[in-house]
């Protein structure tokens, strides 16, 4: 059963957290989950002053937002104090500029803000490794003393390798710095109990603490753990993990477990070097299939299990390089591919925008038209109607001027009727006419006045014309009536009359 986490109060590890930010200790502190007691501190200086106070192990977790010439203060800081595992903490979208910027420094890591439980609580388990692996009071290296590109994102090997002398010291301190990287990402503690055999604990291992939901698979655990047992029999159960093809899997009974532990027992063992060296060449083939599929992910845990096999091998500052460009490259292309996603998506907007405001403007362009189409219309159903009404009115007075000479005729034959004419002078024939036996008719048009005399008497029609006019208004003119009276009132009458000229027969 695995050991419950320390307590702040009983952790064997300080970090000293150089922040100003509650929000960054609070995440850090989540992180840790209580493997570590944490110092906060608002500066560099307070930090050095706080060194060496306690009587355990110590690491800086340095939370770089805000600070100018990271790379100036790092160095000057490592270069007055004791090695001191630093961490440094950067904006997520900045993590890979601040490596890159870091590289060369004496630093253990580069990790992101927000935490990262699981990357925070891996690194600080290697950080500790790393710092008990090193002699008291020793300075820092001038070298880097990891990949900064991280090559492994869930559980890296970030364990500097001890220096190598000759003989059996030379094989000691090369398996003393296999050991320290394979603890970094420590998964769990086995036990092999047979005859009077005992296990060596290893570091409690960190389950991942989920911070969300994540795309990304979980890497495999790397194994890290030793077993303590007599040679013969280590070697015996890696020459059987090899036949069976257990390399590194599963954990706790591969071949990597105990060659590793068979070559602790016995670091002149020359089969456990070798085995070591077979395990390696399949994690290289490993790193480089996972590398040509572009599975960066399968690569960098390869390469961790590779350094775990073989620390000193040539290759791995070279197979660090390659998963480090890879990855940069990786990421150029998800940038360049987002880029371009994000350009195509503006595009989009605008296109479909500028076909928003063509659909807007045919839309009010066909809406003026109706409305032109429409008045048009109201004019033309105007202008119509106008014109029905005009030949109403028209065709109004037209029955009114024709009814009304019917109308006064009609009242002119009444008063005519009631005249009474007391002196009539029949007009003379003209001799002319009457020799050429002419006849004619004239219609002679007058006024009987309230005296009775004729007035305005005149020609209305004559046919033939001229023949007969001046005998006809001469003698109307001596036509005598009685005055026409009307309730009293003597009224003049309107006269009418047409003369009949014709000759004997």
């Amino acid at each position: 059963m695995d050991a419950p986490p320390a307590s702040p109060a009983r952790a064997a590890v300080e970090v000293i957290a150089v922040t100003t930010s509650d929000d960054f200790l609070l995440e850090l502190g989540h992180a840790l989950g209580g493997q570590a007691a944490v110092t906060p501190v608002e500066s560099l200086t307070l930090a050095l002053a706080q060194l060496g106070q306690a009587k355990r192990t110590q690491i800086i977790a340095l939370d770089s937002r805000g600070i100018a010439d990271l790379s100036a203060q790092i160095e000057s800081f490592q270069a007055q104090t004791v090695d001191a595992p630093v961490l440094v903490f950067a904006e997520e979208s900045e993590e890979q500029e601040v490596a890159a910027a870091l590289k060369g420094t004496p630093i253990f890591a580069v990790l992101p803000v927000p935490v990262d439980a699981h990357k925070t609580a891996a690194l600080l388990q290697g950080a500790v490794a790393d710092s008990k692996s090193k002699p008291p009071g020793r300075k820092p290296q001038t070298t880097p003393a990891i990949v900064i590109e991280q090559v492994l994102p869930a559980a890296p090997e970030l364990i500097r390798p001890q220096p190598r002398d000759s003989g059996a010291s030379r094989i000691n301190g090369r398996l003393i710095g296999g050991i320290a990287l394979a603890i970094v990402a420590a998964v769990a503690l086995w036990f092999i109990t047979r005859g009077k055999q005992t296990a060596i604990p290893a570091q409690t291992p960190v389950a991942p603490q989920s911070s969300g939901p994540t795309t990304e698979p979980a890497a495999p655990a790397i194994e890290t753990s030793l077993v303590k047992g007599k040679v013969d029999e280590l070697l015996e159960k890696a020459r059987e993990a090899m036949r069976e093809r257990r390399y590194t899997e599963p954990s706790g009974d591969n071949a990597l477990l105990y060659y590793r532990s068979a070559a602790y027992a016995d670091p002149a063992s020359g089969e456990a070097s070798d085995g070591l060296t077979r395990v390696g060449a399949v994690l290289a083939k490993r790193f480089q299939e996972a590398m040509t599929a572009a599975k960066y992910e399968d690569a960098a845990v390869a390469l961790a299990q590779f350094k775990s096999a073989r620390p000193d091998d040539a290759r791995l500052t070279q197979f660090q390089t390659d998963l480090g460009k890879a990855r940069a490259e990786a990421l150029r292309a998800q940038q360049e591919e987002a880029r371009q996603k994000r350009l195509a998506a503006e595009q989009a907007a605008r296109d479909a925008a500028v076909a928003e405001q063509r659909k807007a403007r045919d839309a009010r362009a066909a809406a003026a038209a109706e409305a032109e189409r429409q008045a048009q219309l109201a004019r033309q159903k105007e202008a119509e109607d106008k014109l029905k009404a005009e030949q109403v009115a028209k065709a109004a007075q037209e029955a009114a001027r024709s009814s009304a000479p019917q109308a006064a005729s009609s009242a002119n034959a009444t008063l005519q009727s009631s005249l009474k004419r007391k002196r009539y002078v029949a007009p003379e024939y003209p001799r002319e006419q009457l020799e050429k036996n002419i006849g004619g008719v004239v219609t002679v048009a007058f006024t009987v006045t309230v005296k009775g005399e004729t007035q305005n008497v005149r020609i209305e029609s004559a046919t033939p014309a001229k023949l007969f006019d001046e005998a006809a208004l001469a003698a109307v003119k001596r036509w005598r009536y009685e005055p026409l009276v009307i309730d009293g009132v003597a009224t003049e009458v309107p006269m009418r009359m047409a003369i009949r000229f014709a000759p004997p027969q």
